[in-house]
C-alpha cells in the first residue's frame, strides 16, 4: 500500500461528561485511526483544545499512544503513527 504523505488531523473529539472514562473517546480515536489506515494514511495528529481538564486530555492522549512533539505544554502538537494508536487500543479494530 502506498502511504499518503499528509497526516489525518483530528480537530475535535468530544465525549459527554457522563461518558468520560468509559472508553468512548478511545473507541472513537481508534475508529478514526482504523479508517485512516484503510485510506492509506500513516500518521494521525489531534489538535488539543484549550480549556478545562488539560491534564485529563494529556493523560488521554498518552493512553492512546500519542506523543507530544516539542515542549509538553498547552497547545503542543501531538501525533502518532496510526499503527501506534491501533496497537495501544484494547478495543477491537475489526469491522463488524
Amino acid at each position: 500500500m502506498g502511504w499518503k504523505r499528509h497526516p489525518i488531523t483530528v480537530l475535535t473529539l468530544a465525549v459527554a461528561d457522563a461518558d468520560r472514562r468509559s472508553g468512548v473517546g478511545r473507541t472513537l480515536l481508534t475508529e478514526v485511526a482504523r479508517r485512516a489506515r484503510e485510506a492509506g494514511h500513516a500518521f494521525l495528529v489531534p489538535v488539543p483544545q484549550d480549556g478545562g481538564d488539560a491534564a485529563g486530555r494529556l493523560a488521554f492522549f498518552r493512553a492512546c499512544g500519542l506523543k507530544p512533539y516539542g515542549p509538553d505544554q498547552p497547545g503542543a502538537a501531538w501525533g502518532c503513527p496510526v499503527s501506534g494508536i491501533l496497537a495501544a487500543s484494547p478495543v477491537s479494530t475489526e469491522q463488524h
